[in-house]
């Protein structure tokens, strides 16, 4: 009998406490999948598979306990994919290339950009005490400002969805490469995040953009190589796309 009352009642009791831990520690969470349709029809999925799951169990097979059981697999599923990410920080820490002056926009980056910079003139220091070499010093001091990174524009992340901060810089590299980096990256976590390089300011859609990959985690200094040849002239939107349900997460206009 209680094995009967866990099975009929366990998935709705477990539901009720992720919401409820969801409301606590992320209730932006709930807003974005309230606001969104297809989060609603991921969940109407859900909901009846796992019903049709137990319906046929019971029905056809006559094995009413195995039929709850296994019907609770796409429920569970569900749950672990779509909001135990909003429990979980993933810190990504990538070097800033060598030479990167810091950022022109104030705020984040102020804390994380230093460290480039900081390396970049490191090198000359250690190669000035050898004298017998003065030729391979000069070219390092001039190569920041003549065949170094430039930083093409930035910005500070603004939160649209989901709640976020740090700084989005467009920066082209030696032979014209190009590349994005964030510094001092702090978005509040979902699924399926995705990096995108969108032509225009104030860009919440990837549209006609240029996609960079998955987001390597929602907290850090991060760097995304763009494709080569990507027209990045005028102003740019850095937008960090939630593939799944189709919606903006955050964006940077730079450039």
């Amino acid at each position: 009998m209680a094995s009967s009352l866990l099975l009929r009642w366990g998935p709705t009791a477990a539901v009720a406490l992720v919401f409820v831990a969801l409301a606590i520690a992320s209730p932006e969470t709930l807003v974005v999948t309230a606001k969104n349709p297809l989060a609603w029809l991921f969940v109407a999925g859900v909901v009846a598979l796992s019903v049709g799951i137990t319906v046929v169990g019971t029905r056809v097979f006559h094995r009413p306990m195995l039929a709850r059981t296994v019907g609770l697999i796409p429920v569970v599923a569900a749950l672990v994919w779509g909001f135990l990410p909003a429990f979980q920080d993933e810190k990504i820490v990538d070097a800033a290339p060598v030479g990167l002056p810091a950022a022109t926009t104030a705020g984040t980056a102020a804390s994380t950009s230093p460290a480039g910079t900081t390396s970049a003139t490191a090198a000359p220091t250690s190669a000035g005490p050898t004298s017998a070499a003065p030729t391979s010093a000069a070219p390092t001091s001039a190569a920041p400002t003549s065949a170094g990174p430039v930083e093409l524009g930035s910005g500070e992340l603004a939160s649209l969805d989901y709640q976020a901060s740090g700084v989005g810089r467009l920066i082209q590299l030696p032979e014209d490469e190009l590349l994005v980096r964030f510094e001092g990256l702090d978005v509040e976590n979902g699924p399926d995040y995705v990096v995108y390089l969108v032509p225009g300011s104030d860009q919440r859609a990837p549209g006609n953009g240029v996609f960079l990959g998955e987001l390597q985690g929602n907290q850090g200094d991060q760097n995304y190589d763009v494709p080569a040849g990507t027209d990045a002239s005028g102003p740019q939107t850095i937008l960090i796309w939630c593939r799944s349900f189709a919606a903006p997460v955050a964006n940077a206009s730079v450039g």
